[in-house]
């Protein structure tokens, strides 16, 4: 389980691309919560990836995510 800290209001069918970038920026920096069904977000990864790249975004697999966390939040399964 990987908490997050940043919710990119995906769900919200009616936003469009740029509501959808607004979001994931709107609060800072952390773990963007993002969902595999809505078709906007498939949509939107391409201008949210060029967006965070502008904000000197740094990506990186989920197990260096885990490995620099230190927090009882984060938990990894077998």
């Amino acid at each position: 389980l990987v908490d997050w800290d940043l919710d990119s209001v995906d769900w919200d069918h009616g936003q469009s691309v740029e509501t959808f970038v607004e979001n994931a920026f709107a609060a800072g920096s952390g773990s963007l919560l993002v969902h595999s069904w809505p078709r906007h977000t498939a949509d939107s990864i391409g201008a949210l990836v060029a967006a965070a790249k502008q904000h000197d975004a740094v990506f990186v697999e989920l197990d260096e995510f885990l490995d620099s966390r230190d927090t009882p939040s984060v938990t990894r399964s077998a």
